[in-house]
């Protein structure tokens, strides 16, 4: 394992220790970010060098020291991407890594006994994220960490009249409250980048703008309104050239044209979609629409021509290992034979 490790003045003597146990009683690799001697520095020089390096994939895990080790974790989590727990015991060392995936450690020089040090960073280190629901609320974390994020953004993207930023600033706000499920304020979001698009005429943003406002409202069950977005994506992916853009919003408005009943038109937009993804050869594309067809066959009661398409489905996904899509066609075979046994 590759560990970052980082102190200032008061954490040095701890972080002298833990390097010598890293190094030669465990092999680890160990890259330290200073400080090297007593004389009195400022922590967050310190802790901001160890997290980035943790949050670019540099080094695998970092460990701080400070006097309280407060100043390091706090400095640290402001990181994108970094979760630095303080830890004063073993067991909030293995709860921070089994339940919140900690891969920065922050320790104090004042409150922690030396002869508790190393069993506190070993019990770190060998401790595993459990995962689960763990992983789930660690995602709601990332969401809002990314919101903060793209707002400041957009924020500096506005001040700067950096219009291309701005969009791409609305664009990814509204991909995330898409993730949180907050779909009103997706809109707006999405809305919004449509309006900054077009009037700088980017016509790619523009095509993309119409995709997202009509993903989300046909989750909010605005099936006509959906359709006129994805029409208008489309108008703009054919003006454009762009055919894996084509094939998408072909798809998009298979997916409510099926939505709304209209089953044979949601199969004729699917049945252009494969064939552009034929064309382009996109494999993954072909295998969901593939996917698809068999789905809008299944609802019309051809069940055997159902089967075929998601078979064909089927190798395409295991052609180029797509776990996901392979459970979910194989779902959908088993779906079929069970339909047709009656």
């Amino acid at each position: 394992m590759k560990i970052a490790l980082g102190a200032d003045h008061k954490g040095y003597f701890y972080k002298e220790k833990v390097k010598r146990f890293l190094q030669e009683e465990k092999g680890h690799q160990v890259e330290d970010f200073g400080t090297f001697s007593e004389e009195s520095v400022d922590y967050p020089d310190f802790a901001i060098k160890v997290a980035e390096a943790v949050s670019k994939k540099e080094m695998d895990r970092g460990i701080l020291f400070c006097w309280s080790g407060i100043g390091m974790c706090i400095s640290a989590n402001k990181v994108k991407g970094i979760r630095s727990a303080l830890c004063l015991n073993e067991e909030m060392a293995k709860l921070s890594r089994q339940h919140n995936d900690s891969n920065v450690l922050s320790l104090s020089a004042k409150f922690i006994r030396e002869e508790e040090l190393l069993k506190i960073v070993e019990a770190w280190l060998d401790a595993p994220f459990e995962g689960g629901r763990h992983q789930r609320r660690l995602d709601k974390i990332a969401l809002e960490e990314d919101l903060s994020y793209y707002k400041q953004g957009l924020d500096l993207s506005r001040k700067s009249n950096n219009k291309k930023g701005e969009y791409l600033c609305l664009t990814n706000i509204g991909l995330v409250y898409s993730k949180k499920g907050e779909l009103n304020s997706a809109l707006e979001f999405f809305d919004d980048a449509l309006k900054v698009a077009q009037a700088m005429g980017y016509k790619e943003g523009e095509a993309d703008a119409w995709s997202n406002l009509g993903l989300i409202q046909t989750a909010q069950g605005e099936l006509d309104k959906a359709l006129i977005s994805h029409q208008e994506a489309l108008k703009i992916d054919i003006e454009r050239n762009y055919h894996e853009g084509e094939a998408s919003d072909l798809n998009n408005i298979g997916l409510v044209c099926r939505a709304k009943g209209n089953l044979d038109k949601a199969l004729e937009n699917y049945e252009q979609a494969l064939k552009m993804d034929q064309e382009i050869g996109y494999l993954e594309g072909q295998g969901i629409q593939l996917n698809n067809i068999g789905l809008v066959l299944k609802d019309k009661g051809d069940l055997e021509a159902a089967l075929a398409r998601f078979q064909e489905a089927l190798e395409i996904f295991k052609s180029i290992k797509l776990e996901k899509q392979i459970k979910m066609t194989e779902e959908n075979i088993k779906q079929v034979e069970q339909l047709k046994k009656g």
